[in-house]
Formats: structure tokens, C-alpha cells, sequence
């Protein structure tokens, strides 16, 4: 996954503004909840998340926008757990990294709709950016989030979840993740000389 489709980023942006990538990939929230998934690891909690998602077909099928009514109801986590589908672990997921930032979507969606998954919808671009400041900001732009899979490229257990996905072998495995161990102990040796260095300074 990271070769084909990885980005590797160095740090937590304030602002991430992700478009679904266009039709059929935003063809309602179920579909377009991909690509804020991928954006959401990129940005940092409380940020701001601009959403590009049309939505023509508002929620998307039952078996995942039926969850927002035990939203509503404060009983997801508990109906969640009694009747687990893989259509509502994804709205789960998408309301739990919601919660954590701002999202501004710009969208045909009915607003109305969009706020009960406490996303706030703009059908206007010009009224969204009002919104939204970027200055002084770090900003990432991802034109095609649900293809976008960003990691951090010093993660030490990195190596393991790419050898899975890419079937590697024992040895494969074992060679990667020494590599990335060796490098994630040079990072954090850097970081604390640069934290001692600015502490110095202060």
C-alpha cells in the first residue's frame, strides 16, 4: 500500500484540503468518508479539514447512513457493539475523526444531513474559504484522497505492515524493520538534541 499509493509527511498539518478525486468517488458519504479517513491522519487534532465532496446521493445507502439515527440517539458505541457491520464501523470511524477537527465541505449535500454527521456544508466555495483560515498555516493539498495514504516514514513498525501487505518473507521482514528501527533511533536522537538546544535557548 505505501509503495503504490503512500505519502510520506514529517508532521501534522493545520489545514488539509481533500477532494474525493470526482465521480463516482463521492457519489454519496459512504463513499466519500474514504478519502477523510486518508486526509484526517494527515491533519493535526483541532484542525481544519477542507472536504471537496458532491454527494448527489446525499447519505449513501442504508446500511451505513442508517447509523447517524443512534448518533443522534448518543447509542452508537453500545448498537454499534450489539450489531456489528462493516458499513457501521466505517461511520464510526468517520464520526470519531470528525469530531476531532473542523470540517468545512463544500458539497451538493443538504446541509441539514451533513450536520448530523457534524459536518458543516458550504454549497459555495466563496462562503467556505470565509470560513477557513490559512494564514501563517502548514496546508496539504490531496486532489485524490481516497488513493492517498499518508504514513510517517520513520515509524518503526512501518516496515512490518508493508511486508504484510506486500507478502514478503520472514527475512524480507526482518531486513526492513532492523532498517527501521535504526533510522527511528536516529530521529528521536535528533529531536532530543534539538528540544535540549531550544531549551538551552529559552
Amino acid at each position: 500500500v505505501h509503495k503504490a499509493f503512500g505519502l510520506p509527511i514529517d508532521h501534522l498539518a493545520d489545514v488539509v484540503v481533500v477532494s474525493c478525486g470526482g465521480y463516482p468517488k463521492d457519489l454519496n458519504l459512504y463513499q466519500a468518508v474514504k478519502s477523510l479517513l486518508n486526509a484526517a491522519q494527515a491533519l493535526r487534532p483541532g484542525g481544519t479539514m477542507v472536504f471537496l465532496a458532491q454527494c448527489p446521493e446525499g447519505g449513501g445507502a442504508p446500511d451505513f447512513f442508517d447509523w447517524i439515527h443512534s448518533l443522534d440517539a448518543g447509542t452508537l458505541d453500545r448498537d454499534l457493539r450489539a450489531a456489528f457491520t462493516i458499513a457501521g464501523y466505517i461511520f464510526y470511524a468517520s464520526v470519531e475523526k470528525i469530531d476531532r477537527c473542523q470540517v468545512k465541505m463544500l458539497s451538493d449535500i443538504d446541509p441539514s444531513i451533513a450536520s448530523r454527521m457534524h459536518l458543516q456544508a458550504f454549497s459555495s466555495l466563496d462562503a467556505l474559504l470565509q470560513t477557513v483560515d490559512f494564514s501563517g498555516k502548514d496546508v496539504y493539498v490531496m486532489p485524490f484522497g481516497g488513493f492517498t495514504v499518508e504514513y510517517d516514514p520513520f515509524d518503526p513498525f512501518a516496515p512490518f505492515r508493508a511486508a504484510r501487505a506486500q507478502q514478503q518473507t520472514g527475512e524480507e521482514v526482518f531486513a526492513r524493520a532492523k532498517k527501521g528501527l535504526r533510522d527511528e533511533a536516529l530521529v528521536v536522537a535528533a529531536k532530543v538534541v534539538a528540544l535540549a538546544v531550544l531549551s538551552i535557548a529559552g
